[in-house]
Protein backbone atom coordinates (compact mmCIF):
# COMPACT_ATOMS: atom_id res chain seq x y z
CA UNK A 1 0.00 0.00 0.00
CA UNK A 2 2.82 2.44 0.79
CA UNK A 3 4.42 1.83 -2.63
CA UNK A 4 1.09 2.54 -4.33
CA UNK A 5 0.89 5.89 -2.57
CA UNK A 6 4.31 6.92 -3.97
CA UNK A 7 3.63 6.22 -7.63
CA UNK A 8 3.20 9.35 -9.72
CA UNK A 9 1.02 8.89 -12.79
CA UNK A 10 1.11 11.47 -15.56
CA UNK A 11 -2.25 12.87 -16.62
CA UNK A 12 -1.20 12.68 -20.31
CA UNK A 13 1.13 10.64 -22.51
CA UNK A 14 4.56 12.15 -23.08
CA UNK A 15 8.27 12.01 -22.47
CA UNK A 16 9.93 13.22 -19.28
CA UNK A 17 12.26 16.03 -20.35
CA UNK A 18 13.08 17.53 -16.94
CA UNK A 19 13.09 16.28 -13.35
CA UNK A 20 13.21 19.01 -10.70
CA UNK A 21 13.32 16.73 -7.64
CA UNK A 22 15.74 14.22 -6.18
CA UNK A 23 15.13 11.21 -3.96
CA UNK A 24 14.72 12.26 -0.35
CA UNK A 25 14.53 15.98 -1.11
CA UNK A 26 11.61 18.25 -0.42
CA UNK A 27 9.29 18.96 -3.34
CA UNK A 28 9.92 22.28 -5.11
CA UNK A 29 8.08 25.27 -3.71
CA UNK A 30 6.82 28.42 -5.36
CA UNK A 31 5.21 26.74 -8.32
CA UNK A 32 8.34 25.10 -9.77
CA UNK A 33 7.45 21.83 -11.51
CA UNK A 34 8.66 18.53 -10.07
CA UNK A 35 8.55 16.79 -13.47
CA UNK A 36 8.12 18.29 -16.94
CA UNK A 37 6.50 16.20 -19.68
CA UNK A 38 6.53 16.97 -23.39
CA UNK A 39 4.64 15.52 -26.32
CA UNK A 40 7.58 15.01 -28.67
CA UNK A 41 5.39 13.38 -31.32
CA UNK A 42 3.49 16.64 -31.92
CA UNK A 43 6.05 19.46 -31.65
CA UNK A 44 5.10 23.09 -31.87
CA UNK A 45 6.73 26.51 -31.94
CA UNK A 46 5.95 29.34 -29.57
CA UNK A 47 6.82 32.76 -30.96
CA UNK A 48 6.14 36.42 -30.26
CA UNK A 49 4.91 38.65 -33.09
CA UNK A 50 5.21 42.42 -33.10
CA UNK A 51 2.12 44.51 -33.79
CA UNK A 52 2.81 44.87 -37.53
CA UNK A 53 3.29 41.13 -38.07
CA UNK A 54 0.33 40.28 -35.85
CA UNK A 55 -1.99 42.41 -38.01
CA UNK A 56 -1.20 40.17 -41.01
CA UNK A 57 -1.20 36.79 -39.23
CA UNK A 58 -4.14 34.44 -38.76
CA UNK A 59 -4.81 30.87 -37.65
CA UNK A 60 -4.40 28.42 -40.51
CA UNK A 61 -1.57 30.25 -42.31
CA UNK A 62 1.45 28.14 -43.29
CA UNK A 63 4.82 28.70 -41.62
CA UNK A 64 8.40 27.89 -42.52
CA UNK A 65 10.74 27.27 -39.60
CA UNK A 66 14.53 27.38 -39.99
CA UNK A 67 16.35 25.22 -37.42
CA UNK A 68 19.94 26.51 -37.14
CA UNK A 69 21.13 23.48 -35.16
CA UNK A 70 20.11 21.18 -38.03
CA UNK A 71 22.32 22.82 -40.68
CA UNK A 72 19.61 25.19 -41.82
CA UNK A 73 16.90 22.57 -42.32
CA UNK A 74 13.52 24.20 -42.92
CA UNK A 75 10.40 22.65 -41.40
CA UNK A 76 6.85 23.41 -42.43
CA UNK A 77 3.86 23.89 -40.22
CA UNK A 78 0.65 25.78 -39.58
CA UNK A 79 -0.36 28.61 -37.25
CA UNK A 80 -2.73 26.99 -34.74
CA UNK A 81 -3.19 29.77 -32.17
CA UNK A 82 -2.78 33.54 -31.85
CA UNK A 83 -3.16 35.50 -28.65
CA UNK A 84 -5.97 38.05 -28.74
CA UNK A 85 -4.20 40.18 -26.13
CA UNK A 86 -0.70 41.62 -26.44
CA UNK A 87 2.01 41.59 -23.80
CA UNK A 88 4.11 44.74 -23.24
CA UNK A 89 7.74 44.39 -22.14
CA UNK A 90 9.59 46.82 -19.84
CA UNK A 91 10.20 49.14 -22.84
CA UNK A 92 6.54 49.22 -23.83
CA UNK A 93 7.05 47.01 -26.90
CA UNK A 94 3.89 44.97 -27.45
CA UNK A 95 4.08 41.41 -28.77
CA UNK A 96 1.45 38.74 -29.36
CA UNK A 97 1.90 35.02 -28.74
CA UNK A 98 1.74 32.65 -31.71
CA UNK A 99 1.72 28.85 -31.68
CA UNK A 100 2.46 26.84 -34.81
CA UNK A 101 2.36 23.05 -35.07
CA UNK A 102 5.07 21.41 -37.15
CA UNK A 103 5.20 18.61 -39.66
CA UNK A 104 8.44 16.95 -38.59
CA UNK A 105 8.40 13.68 -40.51
CA UNK A 106 11.97 12.33 -40.63
CA UNK A 107 13.48 15.43 -39.00
CA UNK A 108 15.56 15.27 -35.82
CA UNK A 109 14.22 18.51 -34.32
CA UNK A 110 13.86 18.33 -30.58
CA UNK A 111 12.32 20.37 -27.78
CA UNK A 112 14.14 23.58 -26.85
CA UNK A 113 15.95 24.20 -30.14
CA UNK A 114 16.23 27.80 -31.31
CA UNK A 115 14.45 28.52 -34.57
CA UNK A 116 13.49 31.36 -36.90
CA UNK A 117 9.91 31.39 -38.13
CA UNK A 118 8.34 32.95 -41.22
CA UNK A 119 4.55 33.17 -41.38
CA UNK A 120 3.51 32.98 -45.04
CA UNK A 121 0.78 35.61 -45.43
CA UNK A 122 0.82 35.70 -49.24
CA UNK A 123 2.17 33.42 -51.91
CA UNK A 124 2.82 33.73 -55.63
CA UNK A 125 4.15 30.88 -57.76
CA UNK A 126 5.82 31.03 -61.17
CA UNK A 127 6.28 34.80 -61.22
CA UNK A 128 9.06 37.07 -62.44
CA UNK A 129 10.89 38.76 -59.55
CA UNK A 130 13.55 41.46 -59.41
CA UNK A 131 15.51 43.01 -56.54
CA UNK A 132 13.57 45.84 -54.90
CA UNK A 133 16.70 48.01 -55.15
CA UNK A 134 16.29 48.00 -58.95
CA UNK A 135 13.00 49.90 -58.72
CA UNK A 136 12.83 53.67 -58.54
CA UNK A 137 10.07 56.26 -58.88
CA UNK A 138 10.18 58.71 -61.78
CA UNK A 139 7.33 61.12 -62.43
CA UNK A 140 5.08 59.11 -60.14
CA UNK A 141 5.74 55.80 -61.96
CA UNK A 142 7.68 52.73 -60.89
CA UNK A 143 10.54 52.16 -63.34
CA UNK A 144 13.67 50.07 -63.82
CA UNK A 145 16.70 50.41 -66.08
CA UNK A 146 16.97 47.67 -68.73
CA UNK A 147 20.19 47.04 -70.70
CA UNK A 148 20.09 46.50 -74.47
CA UNK A 149 22.54 44.39 -76.54
CA UNK A 150 25.14 47.20 -76.40
CA UNK A 151 24.78 47.58 -72.59
CA UNK A 152 22.96 50.89 -72.97
CA UNK A 153 20.38 51.47 -70.25
CA UNK A 154 16.84 52.62 -70.99
CA UNK A 155 14.08 53.31 -68.51
CA UNK A 156 11.09 50.98 -68.57
CA UNK A 157 7.87 51.43 -66.53
CA UNK A 158 6.81 48.35 -64.58
CA UNK A 159 3.73 47.19 -62.71
CA UNK A 160 4.70 45.44 -59.45
CA UNK A 161 2.99 42.99 -57.15
CA UNK A 162 3.93 41.33 -53.87
CA UNK A 163 7.25 41.87 -52.14
CA UNK A 164 9.19 40.21 -49.33
CA UNK A 165 11.25 43.35 -48.79
CA UNK A 166 14.19 42.03 -50.80
CA UNK A 167 12.54 41.01 -54.07
CA UNK A 168 9.37 42.19 -55.78
CA UNK A 169 7.00 40.52 -58.25
CA UNK A 170 6.84 42.06 -61.74
CA UNK A 171 3.31 41.87 -63.16
CA UNK A 172 4.11 43.69 -66.41
CA UNK A 173 6.81 45.72 -68.16
CA UNK A 174 9.61 43.11 -68.15
CA UNK A 175 10.21 39.67 -69.60
CA UNK A 176 12.28 36.80 -68.26
CA UNK A 177 15.86 37.02 -69.48
CA UNK A 178 16.06 40.80 -69.79
CA UNK A 179 19.14 42.32 -68.20
CA UNK A 180 18.79 45.18 -65.74
CA UNK A 181 21.13 47.85 -64.46
CA UNK A 182 21.11 48.08 -60.68
CA UNK A 183 21.84 51.39 -58.95
CA UNK A 184 25.45 51.84 -57.87
CA UNK A 185 26.01 51.68 -54.14
CA UNK A 186 27.08 54.97 -52.62
CA UNK A 187 30.55 54.91 -51.11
Amino acid sequence: ASVGDTVVTAPVDGTVIEVGVTIGAMAPVGGAPAIVLADLKHPYIEAALDENDYAQASVGLPVKVLVDALDGITLEGTVTALSAVGNADQNGIVTYALIATLDTAHIAATAGMSVRIDVITQRADDVLIIPTQAVRIEEGRQVVSVLDDRNVARTVPVSLGMTDGTNVEVKSGLSAGQRMALPQEEQ
